[in-house]
């Protein structure tokens, strides 16, 4: 059977070191492949994220920038934004294509993402999205394990609820019920769970957060690059503080760096690309 090869990376994203961060995949294309097949090979790999890059035509007006077209599938659906796969998709262009322009424009369902490289920092600049104070479903808290909670908003754009509790020590002992969580009721649309702290150790770094999404077959993400569009505006303004680090503490971890500016957020951070194959796909005669 003949069949067309598409390069395949495994890059560990937010981190410097393997088999940590966030493991994504990365697929090169050169033409767009059906969104069928995409959904296919991303629940193949079963990654929280796979992203599919092919590259796009030079644009005059911006001669100082490459353009690469980008989608990103979870094993369940195609989703609007994944920060850690577009710095996943970076590294490989950069690493393994020798993408060397000063700026990578994504060309994204999203909207365009811009893609700045210094050695090896990748930083991402995202809206910031804004937020409104909730009071979260007593049936949410129960699901989650949350006797106490300090402050609960809700990101209307993103449909993302985001509850800060006492301590880290609370964080880590969070254990959801995913099954229920996936059935609840609510008056108001979710689409993720991020419950988030002040750090235990100032000094190293600002915040930490985990990511819960079971309504995309992703039951905890271990970094989330696009819930700290949010995470970045809520702590920058109880912290008063416009330079952020964060930590995402899942059973991988992985730190990002975060700039607040006039409507933005740069989301820095390292990534590692850990292992390159190939996939086949037969070609229909």
């Amino acid at each position: 059977m003949e069949t067309k090869q598409l390069q395949y990376f495994h890059v560990d994203a937010f981190t410097e070191v393997p088999f940590a961060g966030s493991p994504t995949g990365v697929i090169l294309m050169d033409e767009a492949l059906p969104d069928e097949v995409m959904q296919a090979i991303a629940a193949e790999l079963n990654h929280s994220e796979t992203a599919f890059v092919a590259k796009l035509p030079p644009e005059a007006a911006r001669s100082q920038c490459a353009f690469y077209a980008l989608r990103w599938f979870t094993p369940e659906v195609e989703v609007q934004l994944s920060g850690s796969a577009t710095l996943a998709a970076a590294k490989v262009l950069q690493q393994e294509l020798g993408e060397n322009s000063p700026c990578i424009v994504f060309k994204t369902l999203y909207g365009e993402i811009f893609t700045r490289m210094r050695d090896e920092d990748i930083t991402i600049t995202l809206p910031l999205d804004d937020y409104e104070p909730l009071d979260p479903s007593e049936q949410v808290l129960w699901y989650l394990g949350i006797n106490n909670y300090q402050r609960a908003v809700y990101s209307r754009n993103l449909k993302k609820l985001i509850i800060e509790v006492d301590d880290e020590l609370t964080l880590s002992r969070i254990k959801p019920d995913f099954n229920k969580l996936r059935g609840i009721d609510l008056d108001f649309e979710l689409g993720g769970l991020s419950i988030t702290c002040r750090s235990s150790n100032p000094l190293d770094y600002d915040f930490a957060s985990r990511y819960f999404n079971p309504w995309i077959g992703v039951d905890e993400d271990t970094i989330t690059g696009s819930i700290h569009t949010v995470l970045a505006l809520y702590w920058s303004r109880e912290l008063k503080k416009q330079h952020l680090v964060a930590v995402q503490a899942s059973k991988r971890a992985g730190r990002l760096i975060l700039d607040v500016t006039q409507g933005n957020v740069d989301i820095t951070g390292c990534a590692y690309v850990a292992i390159e194959g190939q996939i086949r796909l037969p070609i229909k005669e």
